[in-house]
């Protein structure tokens, strides 16, 4: 094997190396575009479905899980918050779900809490009561739609403009120049 085709084969290795890192980043760009927007309008059926509700409705609901967390608020100051596990009943019908409190809130607890009736007849926790709310839960939806969809791009271009190259090096290779 000559020199010149000893250089082009590695050049052709290399090539197709690149090509299969661009398609890699095509791919991962279209996840975070389908994840953006799977969540975006997951989020907007959740306050669709709070909004449309025919009954709202303020129940008793007994805390069977809390842990206490915490997070910086927008000023940098730590706020503490608990994150808890409720069982409620309404119209003799046992449901579960998840809130966050402001106060201490320990397993045992009795707490009044706001439950909707939802499209399939239960009863649920709203998570997005308003249109604000909706914005807020969005906003990492919309970065990961807004990240997807550039890496998807690149990732599309350049493995487009690889892919002509690596043509270019394998009609080379059987011409035998």
């Amino acid at each position: 094997m000559s020199k010149k085709s000893e250089r082009r084969e590695q050049h052709k290795v290399k090539v197709r190396k690149q090509l299969y890192s661009y398609i890699f980043v095509g791919i991962v760009g279209l996840v975070f575009l389908i994840l953006g927007i799977t969540g975006v309008i997951g989020n907007f059926l959740e306050y669709n479905d709070y909004k449309n509700s025919e009954e709202i409705t303020t129940v008793q609901a007994e805390v069977t899980y809390s842990e206490v967390k915490e997070r910086k608020d927008p000023n940098g100051t730590v706020e503490m918050y608990w994150d808890a596990k409720l069982t409620y009943s309404v119209a003799g019908q046992k449901y579960k779900g998840e809130k966050e409190f402001s106060t201490a809130t320990k397993t045992g607890d009795i707490r009044e809490t706001e439950v909707y009736r939802s499209k399939n007849g239960g009863y649920k926790l709203p998570k997005i009561k308003g249109f604000e709310q909706l914005i807020i839960a969005d906003i990492m939806m919309i970065v990961s739609i807004g990240l997807g969809a550039v890496l998807f791009l690149i990732g599309l271009i350049m493995a487009i403009g690889t892919g002509k190259e690596l043509k270019k090096i394998i009609k080379a290779g059987l011409k035998g120049d």
